[in-house]
């Protein structure tokens, strides 16, 4: 098989510490422009300080009705899987763009077959599919529908979001960040509003930019714009929570890691970073090992969390950082995987002589050579190569609100060979 066969891109998250001062200034203006440019109408003063707003809010209701965005995405499938098993939730409104080729039920049985979760759930009185677009007043929904909305909504989890690292914030994000603040007029517009719990799925990449003297990233509001500077998804997360502290609902804005394949046959989406590193291992002969350790969580593991955290009885702090609280190192990732790509593979190759050890530059170099000899052919081959920003976090909040976080054990090997 030839992993440069098809258009192939590979890429990881961009790093900000290659910004120039100036240009972290740059970026963080333009940050700031998109919140003022989209929190007008909100309590410009209630904004959520550093030490978060313990609620006086009323109990969670004996049974939920979820909106869920971003239902036909990888973490989505798996969060809506969850939401129709749990015995607390009475509905699920999922909510997706349109789309002009396949069927809204037919996207989502595409997930969970590659997924092999339960179809049956698909079929659950409980769930209730829409289409529509997030970022119109009302949600591009008919004004039944909409109003409905208004009268029954007790959570919503905002998953949706379009992932493209290399990206700026102005010209890609917008849509996203007038989504989100669709979403927080309608929570606020609701019958339930002082019921109403919105959690927002964010990234730790909006940390892309920390200053780790400071310590770990924290688990509360981080009002410097700067710390988000970098690519436009991290910005564009950074820039939907600021507009959550100042929506007063009960929001918690979830800084979710590296989510890895998970349970039951540790699927990743084909054309991420990993599953496209693991063909480009295995077609150039050589591994890179990293001296960093790995935090992944997996998609089960991480909507168990999410879960755990939404329908938490007590209330809710602003932020909680999700990563593995157990992490590995990378060199056994790594390993895991050539022993996985050998005995799959094989192709009479040998741990012995096979898929050797290098350092990421000269993998990288391996890359862009094997790259150049293609180029001759009508293919287009893009390879973007960027090291994440490795920021310590603070999981103190999560560690608190999920008993399943609190069990997780190391990723082990059996784990890694499911993903190759």
């Amino acid at each position: 098989m030839d992993v440069f066969s098809r258009d192939f891109e590979f890429f990881a998250h961009p790093t900000s510490k290659g910004l120039s001062a100036q240009d972290i200034v740059q970026h963080a203006a333009s940050i700031e422009a998109m919140i003022t440019k989209h929190s007008v109408g909100l309590d410009d003063n209630d904004e959520i300080p550093t030490t978060d707003r313990c609620s006086s809010r009323n109990p969670r209701p004996a049974n939920e009705t979820v909106l869920l965005t971003g239902s036909t995405g990888n973490l989505g499938c798996y969060i809506l899987a969850s939401l129709l098993s749990r015995d607390n939730v009475q509905r699920v409104y999922a909510f997706n763009r349109r789309s002009t080729n396949r069927d809204i039920m037919e996207r989502h049985r595409t997930q969970f077959e590659e997924k092999e979760l339960d179809m049956a759930l698909l079929s659950s009185p409980k769930l209730v599919l829409l289409e529509g677009d997030i970022k119109l007043s009302s949600l591009g929904l008919s004004k039944k529908m909409f109003i409905k909305l208004q009268q029954e909504l007790t959570t919503i989890i905002h998953n949706a979001w379009f992932s493209n690292f290399s990206l700026p914030l102005s010209s890609t994000y917008d849509d996203h960040i007038q989504g989100t603040r669709t979403l927080i007029d309608l929570a606020r517009s609701s019958e339930r509003r002082n019921e109403i719990r919105f959690l927002f799925t964010s990234s730790i990449t909006m940390a892309q930019n920390w200053d780790e003297s400071q310590g770990p990233y924290p688990e509360t509001l981080v009002t410097d714009a700067a710390t988000a500077a970098g690519s436009g998804y991290g910005e564009s997360k950074y820039v939907a929570e600021r507009l959550l502290a100042r929506s007063g609902l009960e929001v918690i804005s979830l800084r979710i890691g590296q989510i890895c394949g998970g349970e039951p046959n540790g699927a990743w989406k084909p054309m991420e970073w990993f599953p496209l590193c693991v063909k480009a291992c295995w077609y150039l002969g050589a591994i890179f090992v990293p001296t960093l350790n790995s935090n992944w969580t997996t998609m089960d593991t991480t909507s168990d969390i999410i879960l755990d955290i939404v329908f938490h009885k007590d209330s809710l702090p602003f932020a909680a950082n999700i990563v593995h609280p157990r992490p590995v190192a990378s060199e056994f990732i790594l390993y895991a995987v050539r022993d996985a790509l050998i005995q799959e593979l094989g192709h009479g190759l040998s741990s012995d002589d096979s898929l050797r050890q290098v350092s990421v530059q000269e993998w990288i170099n391996l890359l862009e050579q094997s790259a150049t000899r293609h180029r001759s052919e009508p293919r287009n081959i893009t390879i973007i190569f960027r090291l994440p920003p490795f920021v310590t976090l603070d999981i103190s909040n999560t560690m608190k609100l999920s008993e399943k976080m609190n069990a997780l054990e190391p990723i082990d090997a059996g784990l890694v060979s499911k993903q190759v």
